[in-house]
């Protein structure tokens, strides 16, 4: 098993970072939620353009060791200004607030999306994932799953999709009936 560099939640493994590049070449990714930047920092050495951003928090590592040059700036904020300049988003183990599915939307429905973390499973509705929030869940829709990812739990997952219209509208119905539950 790949050692796990603290402030890292998901396991780095070459084979991952192979293929996510492969995915990502020639294109350039906006990533958020990058925490100490290691994903950005082993993307970049293959050759992906990437810009890493992140609300720099204590359970990042950062403040241990940064990888790469990681902005702070909030993930809606982050879109907002670098959405025209890149072609796919990163949300690599999002925070569980709405700030997430916020930046969804504001990426738009037209560019991809990739998802690392934690994802909730249709059949076991009581194992609740620590990453993003119910409304990013319902809206995003995978295209395909990342296959050289390691997952370290059963909700551990790596995917490529997008804002889908009809999964937002639904979850839109929702927000207005009152069905998400906000602090």
């Amino acid at each position: 098993m790949t050692k796990i560099p603290e402030g890292t939640f998901f396991i780095p493994t070459t084979g991952f970072f192979d293929e996510l590049s492969e995915i990502l070449k020639g294109k350039k990714a906006l990533e958020v939620f990058s925490g100490n930047g290691l994903l950005a920092s082993e993307l970049s050495s293959r050759g992906i353009a990437i810009k890493a951003t992140s609300i720099l928090s204590g359970m990042d590592g950062h403040s241990k060791h940064m990888y790469s040059d990681v902005e702070d700036i909030d993930a809606v904020k982050a879109v907002r200004k670098y959405k025209c300049d890149h072609d796919i988003l990163i949300f690599c183990w999002a925070t569980t607030t709405v700030e997430a599915f916020y930046a969804l939307i504001t990426w738009g429905f037209d560019k991809p999306v990739i998802f690392i973390g934690e994802r909730p499973i249709i059949d076991k509705p009581f194992f609740l994932p620590g990453c993003a929030t119910d409304e990013f869940h319902d809206a995003f829709r995978v295209d395909y799953e990342i296959k050289s990812y390691t997952r370290k739990n059963l909700l551990d997952n790596a995917v490529y999709g997008h804002l889908d219209t009809n999964l937002f509208d639904k979850v839109n119905d929702k927000i207005l009936a009152g069905a998400y539950r906000y602090n």
